[in-house]
């Protein structure tokens, strides 16, 4: 399990300093990661898949981690991006 989440969660897919950013920005710069690192082909379905399902329900969860997420044609395979806001993003989770 850790060499399959080191092999998904990669440099050029991580992303520091989500300040100021808003819950779609937030998504919309993640999955722009994806894309820039040739790990999905189609953004707008990417994009549209994980806003989407982020609209079915919030995928925040407890002490400020959300994990927005979909399924979607638009990418190659399984594809990671990790975004850290130090003043965090609000993701409407249960626990706000």
């Amino acid at each position: 399990m850790r060499d399959l989440l080191a092999s998904l969660v990669t440099p050029d897919t991580v992303m520091l300093g989500l300040e100021g950013f808003d819950k779609r920005k937030a998504i919309e710069a993640l999955v722009d990661l994806v894309v820039a690192g040739g790990r999905a082909t189609d953004r707008n379905a990417v994009l549209a898949a994980v806003l989407d399902r982020e609209a079915k329900g919030s995928t925040g969860l407890e002490n400020g981690i959300a994990i927005p997420h979909a399924g979607t044609a638009g990418a190659i395979d399984v594809v990671c991006a990790l975004g850290i806001s130090k003043g965090g993003i609000d993701f409407d989770s249960v626990d706000a």
